[in-house]
């Protein structure tokens, strides 16, 4: 099954059972590694990569996107990002950026501006 044939409780269910890792610096720098490798193999279509990457990434980026969504739009925002990021994955060894801040740049152009509200909200 591909990433983009999910179901929607089946990316819910993904997203919510992640949970976050305590990361020293040698563990970052081989984590980018690994990331930027898994997302050459995702662009050569390699799904078991990309989803590697996902269970890699996926806290930080929804804790990113939870802060200006609310729980629901959050997980769909957190989910087209994932999508635009498989049919991307090419792109990033050539943007100069780590596999997690390319990442970061695709939550915008996923699913637009930002509204208020989020979990961080004053």
């Amino acid at each position: 099954m591909s990433i983009t044939q999910l179901g929607q409780d089946q990316r819910r269910e993904a997203l919510l059972r992640r949970s976050p890792k305590r990361r020293t610096a040698r563990s970052v720098r081989a984590a980018r590694r690994r990331d930027a490798g898994l997302l050459v193999q995702a662009a050569s279509g390699d799904e078991a990569a990309f989803m590697a990457f996902f269970d890699s990434t996926v806290d930080a980026i929804y804790r990113l996107v939870r802060c200006r969504h609310e729980q629901e739009a959050a997980d769909r925002v957190t989910c087209d990002t994932y999508v635009a990021a498989f049919l991307r994955a090419g792109e990033q060894a050539d943007s100069g950026l780590s596999p997690l801040a390319w990442l970061a740049t695709l939550v915008p152009a996923a699913h637009g501006p930002y509204p208020t509200g989020g979990a961080c909200a004053a």
